[in-house]
């Protein structure tokens, strides 16, 4: 579905206008549902996750134009992912489909939220029963946790990577709290197609 999706979009012959509205909320839930897999327990929904944000940020690409509500009203679904009471498997792909957006969204929508997120997985990461149990769900929680810590981290160091790049420098990279649950945590790195960074724990 997100790679007819994504050729329907590049394909300049076919006029999609009209059929964004059904388009775009299936491609949407591919990023943030709570189960997207055929089977229970498979890996294979992160990366589907982050192909289908990129589908989405080329739709706003192409009709934002067009549409100029689009980017707002995704930007604002994925927002409402990545809320501490969703599941992290959704929280997962709101970060990751911010992400994609750019840096202004990770501003916008991730930064300030960062240091809070953190520090509630590092308290269940660091619960006994997490490490040490694998019943009651906790085992794949503690990846689904591990994989949300680590798009966050890739959404910083994309972030840190530009603030480099530019005069200004963001206040909340130098805020206390900020320095202290992240300090040297991360490490940015580059990836030619993409963009997207790669973060190390």
């Amino acid at each position: 579905l997100v790679q007819l999706g994504n050729c329907m979009i590049e394909n300049p012959n076919l006029h999609l206008e009209l059929h964004l509205h059904q388009l775009i909320p299936a491609i949407i839930t591919c990023v943030v549902a709570r189960r997207i897999s055929y089977k229970e327990g498979s890996d294979d929904h992160w990366s589907l996750r982050e192909e289908a944000a990129c589908t989405l940020v080329k739709a706003c690409n192409v009709f934002g134009s067009q549409y100029e509500t689009l980017k707002a009203r995704i930007l604002r679904t994925l927002c409402e992912a990545i809320h501490p009471k969703k599941p992290l498997a959704t929280q997962f792909g709101g970060i990751v489909g911010i992400t994609h957006f750019g840096c202004k969204a990770i501003d916008a929508f991730l930064l300030p939220i960062a240091t809070f997120y953190w520090k509630n997985w590092e308290d269940f990461l660091g619960d006994d029963k997490s490490t040490t149990t694998m019943e009651d769900g906790f085992g794949e929680r503690r990846f689904e946790t591990q994989q949300c810590q680590q798009a966050l981290l890739n959404a910083l160091g994309i972030y840190i990577k530009d603030e480099h790049s530019i005069p200004r420098k963001s206040s909340k990279l130098l805020d206390e709290e900020f320095v202290r649950v992240f300090g040297e945590r991360f490490v940015p790195a580059e990836t030619a197609q993409t963009e997207y960074g790669s973060c190390f724990v």
